[in-house]
């Protein structure tokens, strides 16, 4: 991969060096500079992490092609509906179903995700509906895609302002506005979509299963920085409201840490929050780390 190292004295379980280590000049060539800033942030709190970026290269991060051209804000926002869109067929059925039935819904298109405003038109005929309905679609992600369509064509001129003019002090904004505008997009999703559909770079969705898989195995190696987040939590008084994690799982193998500790951990890395997720997302795998970087691809490409 091609990663320089210095010697390192880490302190047991801490994440804490009296020395340092960099990703080499051509790992970080073929990332674009703000990736090379949250790799070398990330680093200097915690080298123990150099093997996770190690494993390979960070598609979604990578820079463009020569020769690449920005599309317009109108491209732009096709293709963040294009993504939402994607999401919402996906929702709570396999990667491979899910790609069955978009391939069906874009026959209908010729072989392409409609646009929003195409889709408004189209589901206008109760028979096309039904065409929709026969590619796989519940009557439930129909009505999903159907708003998300009407979110888009309604709020085109704002959502372009808002997703590439306001930079990242309006991801709240943006995943509240997702949340409470369209039916069927919760806050996974739309925290998702500021990742891969707006490339930010301080996104952290504890909730997710992988997160919090990643996360057990992350804390479990550094006991001192768990004492510290513990401490941390404790100090901010019996008052506090409690955040459970969402995510339940029958195995013993990882712990299911709360939210609010996953969050104090993560602090610790903003405003890189995003890479650090994806690190951990590694750190979630079985150790097969072909499956583990396919799975992030998919992800890269498909929300």
């Amino acid at each position: 991969m091609g990663v320089k190292r210095e010697h390192t004295s880490v302190e047991e379980g801490s994440g804490e060096s009296s020395g340092s280590v960099e990703l080499a000049g051509e790992y970080l060539e073929r990332h674009t500079p703000l990736f090379g800033a949250a790799a070398k942030a990330i680093l200097a709190k915690d080298p123990q992490l150099l093997p996770v970026f190690e494993k390979a290269d960070f598609d979604l991060f990578k820079v463009r092609e020569p020769g690449y051209e920005e599309p317009s804000d109108d491209a732009k926002l096709q293709n963040a509906f294009s993504k939402l869109g994607g999401a919402i067929v996906g929702q709570q059925i396999s990667n491979a179903a899910a790609r069955s039935i978009r391939g069906r819904v874009q026959a209908l298109f010729g072989d392409r995700f409609p646009e929003f405003g195409e889709l408004r038109k189209y589901a206008e005929d109760s028979a096309n509906v039904k065409l929709l309905r026969e590619c796989g679609l519940s009557q439930r992600k129909v009505t999903y895609l159907l708003s998300l369509a009407d979110y888009f064509d309604e709020n085109g001129e704002r959502l372009k302002q808002l997703y590439y003019h306001g930079g990242e002090d309006t991801d709240t904004e943006i995943c509240d506005d997702l949340v409470n505008g369209v039916k069927g997009i919760g806050p996974w999703t739309a925290k998702m979509f500021l990742v891969s559909g707006l490339r930010r770079f301080d996104v952290f969705a504890p909730e997710d299963v992988g997160v919090a898989r990643g996360f057990a195995r992350f804390i479990g190696d550094r006991p001192k920085l768990l004492a510290e987040v513990q401490q941390e939590i404790k100090d901010m008084g019996p008052d506090r409201k409690r955040k459970k994690s969402p995510v339940k799982h029958k195995k013993t193998s990882w712990k299911v840490y709360d939210i609010d500790l996953m969050e104090k951990c993560a602090e610790r890395f903003a405003p890189y929050r995003t890479v650090f997720m994806f690190l951990l997302w590694r750190l979630s795998g079985t150790g097969k780390v072909d499956v583990t970087i396919d799975v992030e691809n998919q992800f890269v490409n498909t929300l």
